[in-house]
């Protein structure tokens, strides 16, 4: 009976005088002293055992005929479970069309050398492996089987992928990076020109004992917005938040918010405008109307309303039990500042009533124009 080692079954040993008499192209087989030619063979059976690589081989019908110690570890098939078996075992189910082209290209000489792909375990997991094929020929140079020398890469992709997620993420990272900086100039920009105009303005409207008053309040102003914006990275604030930190400074119990549900959400860019318009708006009432009297109530009410199948955000300010309004309250830059972000900035519009029971203003924007 013969014997072997575990992980030997099959001709290793026998077909090494193939192997070895064609080691290279169109090498010949030549006579050689039987002691040394078992000799050959049994070192070149000892140095596949040996290998720390899953070496197999299979003939031209597809079938194992030879499967080391290492691809018993690697695949958790002993020899004698395998050898004999088809090598399409080894192949997942969405492969086998490949993998039957490749084996008969390989038969017809056709060799690829080392490549990547993926086989099955005996528990019918995956995995990545590199192949090296080789072809075994007979004496007279035809091919009778291929020699497979089989690599586990798993590690190897796990980490390839972890290194393209980081190279994406610091390119991201990158990206974020330089549209951040370009962001902050834009709104670095906008904001000294904001406050330019802002300054312009109050100079031209006050005398330079009121100016340094009225304009660092509108800055404040400005201020609270920005602090709202920062809060949520710059990407949106809510118009609750917006209306009650412009109105803060004014809060008792004359003044009644009735506020949106659900909540709006402001781009940037409306959050600013929001923030003056509701800034003036107090301002005007703390000096001209409802809140500059103790009797003085104030109703702020906002709310969607559809118009023509389109959304719309309805504000209403209502003032009453103050002094009558005039209409000399339109003038100045604080009035042509509420219309100027309404109208150019929001693309609303804003009606303003006088009646004797208390100034009314009443603002309509597109819900869609505030998130821009």
């Amino acid at each position: 009976m013969n014997t072997r080692a575990p992980g030997t079954a099959g001709p290793i040993a026998d077909s090494a005088d193939s192997v070895a008499a064609n080691k290279r192209p169109g090498a010949t087989a030549r006579i050689r002293n039987p002691a040394s030619y078992d000799s050959e063979r049994q070192l070149l059976a000892a140095i596949v055992n040996a290998s720390h690589d899953a070496i197999y081989s299979w003939n031209t019908g597809g079938v194992i005929t030879s499967w080391n110690a290492e691809a018993e570890r690697l695949f958790g098939y002993t020899a004698d479970e395998i050898v004999g078996k088809s090598l399409l075992l080894l192949i997942p189910e969405e492969r086998l069309e490949r993998a039957r082209d490749a084996i008969a290209n390989l038969l017809h000489g056709e060799f690829y050398g080392q490549y990547e792909t993926v086989r099955l375990r005996e528990d019918g997991v995956p995995f990545d492996v590199e192949l090296t094929v080789s072809p075994i020929r007979d004496g007279s140079g035809a091919i009778v089987g291929v020699a497979t020398v089989c690599r586990d890469i798993t590690q190897r992709k796990e980490f390839e992928a972890r290194l393209r997620l980081a190279i994406e993420a610091a390119q991201h990272a990158q990206e974020q990076q330089a549209f951040l900086i370009n962001e902050f100039n834009h709104r670095v920009k906008n904001t000294l020109a904001t406050v330019q105009s802002l300054a312009v303005m109050t100079l031209k409207t006050k005398a330079p004992a009121e100016f340094a008053d009225a304009f660092s309040r509108r800055l404040a102003a400005l201020s609270a917005t920005y602090d709202l914006l920062t809060s949520s990275g710059w990407e949106h604030a809510l118009l609750d938040d917006v209306i009650e930190a412009e109105l803060k400074p004014y809060m008792s119990s004359q003044i009644t918010l009735e506020p949106s549900a659900p909540a709006i959400l402001l781009s940037p860019k409306a959050a600013l405008s929001m923030g003056l318009v509701f800034h003036e708006l107090p301002t005007n009432a703390a000096k001209h109307g409802a809140l500059s009297q103790n009797s003085g109530r104030l109703l702020v009410r906002w709310q969607r309303a559809d118009r023509d199948g389109r959304q719309f955000l309805s504000v209403q300010w209502r003032e009453r039990d103050g002094p009558e309004p005039k209409t000399a309250r339109t003038a100045g830059f604080g009035s042509r500042l509420i219309e100027s972000s309404i109208t150019d900035e929001l693309g609303g519009e804003i009606t303003v009533y006088y009646p004797p029971a208390g100034f009314h203003t009443e603002i309509v924007l597109p819900i869609d124009n505030l998130s821009r």
